[in-house]
């Protein structure tokens, strides 16, 4: 078998070019495009506002760049660690080897990314960062994404998925294996006669080794764990016959074919089960699109959407006043309003709220058709769960069944059966039927017991066995005492009682602030340099002091021993990311070393900065520009995709800003996501819309200097800027709706 030349990527000559302490290699038809004395030309880009931020991470952050030439992403690869930098000092810079192994990968006939430009250490043995300067493909969408929308139909679905069998083939009869293979990395796009092409993404972890069974079944069985119950056994049969009648592995024979399905088959469950597991994980340790609005005698939870105030009161009358079961409930969202029916649980019966609003969102997770939980409120006399289920959605039980509904009954209740959760007793009731709706007609309603108890066992079993190898050394000596047992039980379980005092093992200091952390950071590491260059930016755009009370952050090695604390040290903080906390004594900032951290620091870092130089800000606007400096970016300005979406849609359905009321807000848990949204949306407007803007908003934080109390920014922008509100609709219109749109030819 012939493997591909590892000795440098056989592709079209690229020019090498020197410049902003960087070596590239270059398309030189696009050199004077992409590249200029300093590099990439981010300036000059963000000024023409033909950058956007896709992907803002400290790992990986990736950016789209509209040219007149077309549409290009830029990746930047930058290490995280000291293992990430011995990684890149043995294998070279990541861009590089991406470059070569889409090069390697096109020698298979496998169509993937076009690179235009490659920047970073030609060589081994060097800690820098490196980008990758790829070419978009118009009209494409990573397969996962459309699975998942149901518009694909069962024809176009198995042609995706006998070309991704045959990708896959060449690839592991090439010895290539692509160590993170999943559905997003396919990209997938219908041509005008319906043909269908589909490029292979992502070649950052692509490894070389002779192909075996064992390697072919392991990333089979990922694939088809990532691709989601979306996809029928039948299709995952469609998928091994035309991966085996392609692969040169000679197994395509009758008796073959089912060996190897029975095979795969086991390796297919142990993937799923790890994927899923890691889903719950994430989602027990909490995330933005979960608010938890407790109180005194009630548990409450709701997903973000709804905001805080919506919820709270929602809390207070659903507890209050509960309604009776079926009721309707109209919530607002930043989606728009949905309807919702109330259902009435026992706390002591089968299923509670909380049970419910947990197994819904774990089958949600898991890709099966189920009616989306939007809250819960729960207390000791009753508990609510508000699901979101269309007007013609009936049960199973009350309508005439069909041989075709009593099949995909079948079918939904041995996934759920295969995914670890209980299925005895699932009733008729459970299954929801919409005749309306025929790509998915049946779906379930989340009411029932579904955990299964063996995992409690299986915990107890693995505490026992802890207790039993420390108490083993004793019991083989005979001196284990009643007194020994009590303390390594205490030791065992009274971890998290134990309060944490705040990071102070590693410190770095920069000229307005102290990081103190667990994590061993340097002064030229690209987090204190980000806060640095983030400092210098607030100060020079927004017109701030150079001189100001110093910000200290702490930065925590790991989320639990942040979590704990908070609850030990600001009991009265819900759990969030990170923090910002001003004192007469101290500024503070607190958070912990996760895949967000940058975003968190730049946002809550903002907040320091601005309270470190002004006597007063309002809440809004406080969080308006924390919003705005929270996007990362060369230059401040970036587009939060998420907001320019969701407020285009609003303007669309006749939303109108008001300045006033955000005025008004006082306290954080009043504002929603509608609000965060409008003050990120004024700052980018006062920043970018209007030429009198930047020197508007630039008074009013100098009227704030000295003066807790100064005149309205509504009143200094209506004596200024007469048709701001006008104008900031048509800003949302025509730059945040608009900002993916290609620039013309």
């Amino acid at each position: 078998m012939t493997f591909p030349d590892r000795s440098g990527p056989p592709i079209r000559q690229f020019e090498a070019v020197h410049c902003g302490g960087t070596d590239w290699d270059v398309d030189p038809r696009l050199a004077d495009q992409l590249l200029g004395p300093a590099g990439l030309r981010w300036d000059q880009w963000q000024e023409r506002g033909w950058l956007e931020t896709v992907r803002g991470s400290r790992f990986r952050p990736v950016y789209r760049v509209t040219l007149p030439a077309g549409v290009y992403y830029v990746r930047h690869f930058r290490a995280a660690d000291r293992w990430a930098r011995w990684r890149r000092r043995f294998r070279g810079a990541v861009a590089r080897r991406e470059w070569q192994a889409a090069a390697r990968v096109k020698q298979l006939g496998v169509p993937t990314l076009e690179v235009v430009a490659v920047g970073g250490p030609r060589g081994r043995g060097q800690d820098a960062d490196s980008l990758l300067v790829s070419r978009a493909i118009p009209d494409a969408r990573p397969l996962d994404q459309l699975i998942s929308s149901g518009t694909v139909s069962r024809i176009a679905r198995r042609e995706i998925l006998s070309k991704v069998a045959e990708i896959v083939a060449r690839l592991h009869d090439g010895g290539v294996w692509h160590a993170d293979l999943h559905a997003a990395n396919f990209l997938v796009r219908f041509d005008a006669d319906d043909q269908v092409a589909i490029w292979l993404n992502d070649l950052r972890r692509v490894h070389y080794r002779r192909p075996t069974t064992r390697l072919r079944m392991r990333q089979l069985g990922q694939l088809a764990a990532a691709l989601g119950p979306g996809i029928t056994r039948s299709d995952h049969l469609v998928f091994l016959r035309h991966y085996l009648s392609t692969s040169r592995s000679g197994n395509s024979d009758r008796e073959s074919f089912r060996t190897i399905l029975t095979r795969l088959q086991g390796v297919y469950q142990s993937c799923c089960a790890s994927v899923w597991k890691r889903l719950d994980r994430q989602w027990a340790r909490g995330n933005r699109r979960l608010l938890i609005a407790d109180a005194p005698g009630i548990r409450c939870r709701g997903l973000s959407a709804l905001g805080r105030q919506q919820l709270e009161h929602l809390r207070n009358r659903l507890a209050a006043n509960p309604p009776p079961d079926g009721t309707r409930l109209p919530l607002a969202t930043g989606h728009g309003p949905v309807a919702t029916i109330v259902h009435r649980l026992d706390p002591q019966g089968d299923c509670s709220a909380h049970e419910a609003w947990e197994l819904g969102h774990a089958l949600k997770r898991r890709g099966l058709p189920v009616a989306a939980p939007w809250l819960y409120v729960e207390t000791p006399e009753r508990s609510m769960l508000a699901i979101m289920v269309p007007d013609t959605v009936v049960p199973l039980s009350e309508s005439s069944s069909s041989e075709r509904a009593e099949q995909n009954a079948q079918r939904i209740l041995r996934q759920v059966d295969a995914m670890g959760l209980a299925t005895e007793t699932i009733r008729s009731s459970h299954l929801l039927l919409d005749r309306k709706n025929r790509a998915q007609p049946l779906f379930l309603l989340p009411t029932w017991r579904g955990w299964n108890r063996r995992p409690v066992r299986r915990m107890a079993s693995a505490i026992t066995m802890r207790l039993l190898a420390f108490s083993l050394p004793w019991l083989l000596t005979g001196c284990l005492s009643l007194h020994t047992v009590q303390e390594t039980f205490t030791r065992t379980f009274s971890r998290t009682a134990v309060s944490v005092d705040p990071p102070a093992r590693h410190s770095v200091r920069s000229k307005r602030f102290t990081v103190l952390s667990d994590v061993p950071l340097q002064r030229n590491h690209w987090l204190i340099q980000d806060l640095e260059q983030l400092e210098r930016q607030l100060v020079e755009s927004l017109g701030l002091s150079e001189s100001g009370r110093e910000v200290t952050v702490y930065v925590f090695a790991h989320r639990r021993d942040y979590e704990t604390f908070l609850k030990t040290s600001f009991p009265q903080l819900p759990t969030r990311r990170a923090y910002f906390v001003g004192t007469p004594q101290q500024l503070s900032v607190y958070t912990f070393w996760g895949d967000k951290i940058q975003e968190d620091l730049r946002h809550e870092f903002t907040h320091g900065i601005l309270h470190s130089s002004l006597a007063h800000v309002p809440l809004w606007l406080d969080e308006g520009l924390a919003e705005y400096f929270e996007v990362v970016g060369r230059v401040p300005g970036g587009i939060n995709a998420e907001y320019a979406d969701r407020l285009a849609a609003s303007v669309a359905n006749g939303w109108q800003p008001d300045l006033e009321r955000l005025e008004r807000l006082e306290a954080v848990g009043e504002m929603q996501r509608v609000d965060y949204e409008q003050a990120w949306a004024w700052i980018h407007f006062l920043m970018h819309g209007t030429p009198e803007g930047r020197a508007v908003l630039r008074d009013q934080l100098q009227s704030l200097v000295d003066q807790p109390r100064a005149e309205p920014l509504s009143s200094r922008i209506r004596r200024q800027i007469p048709q701001a509100e006008a104008g900031l609709l048509d800003y949302i219109r025509q730059r945040l709706a608009g900002y993916r749109r290609p620039v013309s030819r």
